[in-house]
């Protein structure tokens, strides 16, 4: 019988965080690799990529997850690993 404390919540995703994603996406041959490092699946990957070009300008409307300081901290520490600045 399915237990729902077993069952594990739905994750969101910010468009900054969407939008990073989809940026070293391009600047990267090995996309499971990527997938990995970010804890996704490589298919939100393709779809994120998917929804940025045919949106281009308001990819990823909604509001998604605020940062939090460990997912900040994170992002800060993997733009400066690619070379990526705010």
């Amino acid at each position: 019988m399915l237990n729902l404390t077993d069952m594990k919540k739905r994750r969101t995703f910010d468009r900054e965080f969407k939008q990073m994603v989809v940026e070293l996406s391009y600047n990267r041959k090995d996309l499971t690799s990527l997938a990995a490092e970010m804890d996704i699946g490589v298919d939100l990957i393709y779809r994120w990529r998917r929804e940025a070009l045919a949106n281009y300008g308001s990819s990823f409307p909604g509001q998604g997850n605020k940062n939090d300081d460990r997912r900040t901290k994170g992002d800060a520490k993997l733009k400066k690993s690619y070379g990526m600045h705010n």
